[in-house]
């Protein structure tokens, strides 16, 4: 192997810097593995090294300098730690003639060593490996962890590390979820569960298994439930991680064909909200539909709220069991008359389940009380904590499919919007009431999500973001100015841990008593989704944020607006043109463009654009009016595009 010679050989510590994740204020002070299994055998194709990944390891002289990479997982079904370590290229070795040089230790005890019947070195050449892989029993707990090996570089073996400080790890099996019951089909549509008790309408002795696998699609763990009716099983609650489903027919009589479906659940957060993960079992038939979902009691006279998904908004695959959502009542109304409620207590997604098909449907949220069955639509204000909300009735959403919002609370926490989503066809009638079909199964969906654990302090009248041609154009109008420097627009990009700020430059407050209104173009560089928010910057240097808002962009999208492959100035429209025109241009790089407008003279009348601009497409009207405001002449003008080393002239009619 290159570079490879004898040389002394002095223990190099490489002690772990670790790239922070996203905890719970209950896991604050700890990091936390990946979950799942591995196979100590020196071949790590196994592992996935971007999730997998733990803790950077450092040459102790060099801090800047990582040597070599620590990657875990933890088995929650064995109690068994797996480790990974790995150099950073192949020609930065470790030394395998001194294996208790090679270790892990837990609270200060070894863990593992080189020496071990579960350690197994990586691409082992003579002397020198490219990395170890390890595993060691554990329990569930919080730890102090660290490792140790040698590790050849710059021609001799290194001492690396210049510290023994253990890291905090914690170890804390996320619940696999659960199978709910299953929401009832209503074949002959007249409005109730199909006649019979379940075991006599359905399917008798199918068991129905949720596994979740590693990203290879290993089974890792799983969990099953025994069905004995035709309708959607609903899995509950499912942390991020790999899943897919089976069937196991216990009649001989039933169908066979119960293969698996898999996916890759991301984590779910009030932005990033998933549809029902169901499994569908029609009578004589298996067939399978992975979608996340609900769980819920099944009464098929009166309908019921089912249990709620929680959101995960720290990414940390736990509930977060301190956010509660005190004494709010949600009601569902059948032609005035009441057919389900429930008490809510937690942020998350609320199910109504196994409704009876039918029309006249409403939902109605009240903070306390009796409630008064009226549809709403959007109510788009925060209620500060302490206070109590109103609900409001804006406007009527028409089409088959409405989204329709409220907001309402009694001494909670900073929140916003409740979501109804009512499903089905045809459209609300004239009565503004709502269908729901047996193709859409029965059920509606109702978000109460999680905004701030703090008070939103910047009050912001709007807030948008829209696509066109020369970026995203991002708008704010505030309601009042006092005391304020400026703004700031920040994004994220979907993945992405941070927020970064889009403007260079302080956007300088107008100073309005009455607020006003903002605009800033961010030229983004391809397809994705996107989070905003305005940082507003006071007088002494506080800073308070909004909450964020999104905009998605296909590649499809992205392409038709802003992709360029030529530099093009086309035709402007319309030609002749009174009192103005459109003029459209595209540029495949970055570069400085100067669109101008000419007389027949070769005089410069107008001057269009004079900066440095994005790849994309673009537009500019001309008003008719020369640099000084004046509306120019009747005739012939010449308007030209330069950007780069491209120039292209065009010729347009001014009529009067």
């Amino acid at each position: 192997m290159k570079g490879l010679k004898n040389s002394d050989h002095v223990a190099a510590v490489l002690l772990f810097s670790v790239l922070m994740l996203m905890f719970s204020p209950l896991f604050a002070d700890c990091q936390e593995p990946m979950y799942g299994k591995a196979v100590v055998d020196g071949d790590y194709s196994e592992w996935n090294l971007n999730p997998d990944f733990f803790a950077n390891m450092y040459h102790s002289w060099d801090k800047p300098t990582v040597l070599a990479k620590l990657y875990l997982r933890y088995d929650c079904a064995d109690n068994k730690m797996y480790a990974l370590v790995l150099t950073t290229n192949m020609d930065r070795t470790m030394e395998t003639i001194n294996p208790v040089e090679s270790w892990i230790k837990i609270d200060d005890d070894f863990a593992v060593k080189g020496t071990d019947e579960s350690f197994e070195w990586i691409n082992q050449v003579g002397d020198y490996a490219v990395g170890w892989e390890a595993s060691f029993d554990l329990a569930v707990g919080d730890y102090g962890i660290k490792a140790h090996s040698n590790v050849y570089w710059d021609d001799e073996s290194q001492t690396a590390g210049t510290s023994h400080q253990n890291i905090d790890i914690c170890t804390d099996c996320p619940v696999l979820g659960k199978i709910g019951d299953y929401v009832w089909h209503d074949v002959d549509k007249n409005g109730y569960q199909d006649d019979g008790l379940p075991s006599q309408v359905g399917i008798a002795n199918i068991t129905v298994r949720l596994m979740i696998c590693d990203q290879q699609g290993n089974v890792v763990d799983e969990m099953s439930t025994a069905t004995n009716a035709d309708g959607w099983y609903i899995f509950d609650n499912l942390p991020a991680g790999c899943y897919f489903v089976d069937v196991d027919e216990r009649d001989e009589d039933m169908p066979t064909d119960g293969a698996g479906r898999m996916w890759v659940q991301t984590t779910i957060t009030s932005e990033n909200k998933h549809d029902p993960h169901q499994v569908a079992l029609a009578q004589g038939e298996v067939y399978l539909q992975a979608d996340f979902g609900f769980a819920g009691l099944i009464d098929p006279d009166l309908g019921t709220i089912g249990d709620y998904t929680w959101w995960d908004e720290d990414d940390d695959n736990q509930q977060p069991g301190d956010l509660e959502l005190p004494y709010i009542i949600v009601e569902l109304y059948k032609s005035g008359v009441l057919k389900a409620r429930a008490k809510t207590d937690r942020f998350g997604n609320y199910l109504f389940y196994n409704v009876p098909f039918g029309s006249d449907y409403v939902v109605v949220v009240d903070e306390s009380g009796p409630s008064k069955p009226y549809l709403v639509e959007s109510l788009r204000s925060t209620v500060p904590y302490g206070e109590i909300g109103e609900l409001t009735k804006n406007g009527i959403f028409d089409g088959s499919i409405g989204l329709f919002k409220a907001a309402a609370t009694e001494d909670a926490p900073y929140w916003e919007v409740y979501d109804w989503l009512f499903t089905g066809e045809p459209p609300y009638d004239n009565n503004h009431l709502v269908t729901i079909t047996q193709e859409a199964p029965n059920y509606l969906d109702a978000d109460f999500p999680y905004l701030e654990n703090e008070p939103i302090v910047v009050n912001l009248l709007s807030f948008n973001a829209e696509f066109q041609a020369d970026g995203i154009h991002v708008t704010w109008q505030t309601a009042q100015e006092n005391s304020i420097a400026g703004y700031n627009l920040l994004r994220r990009e979907n993945g992405a841990a941070d927020y970064i700020r889009v403007n260079e430059a302080l956007v300088k407050s107008q100073g309005a008593m009455q607020g006003a209104t903002y605009e800033l173009i961010d030229r983004i560089e391809h397809a994705g989704t996107y989070y905003y928010k305005v940082a507003r910057v006071g007088l002494d240097g506080q800073t308070e944020e909004s909450k964020p808002i999104t905009i998605a962009l296909s590649t499809e999208v992205f392409q038709s607006i802003y992709g360029a492959t030529d530099f093009a100035l086309h035709p402007n429209y319309p030609n002749p043109f009174n009192p103005e025109t459109s003029i459209k241009f595209a540029i495949p790089t970055s570069e400085w463009v100067v669109l101008e407008i000419f007389d027949l003279r070769g005089a410069r009348v107008r001057t269009l654009v004079n900066e440095n601009l994005a790849k994309g497409r673009y537009e500019r009207t001309w008003d008719g009016n020369n640099d000084f405001g004046e509306p120019v002449a009747t005739g012939l003008y010449f308007y030209r595009l330069s950007a780069g080393t491209f120039v292209q002239t065009r010729k347009m009619t001014v009529m009067k």
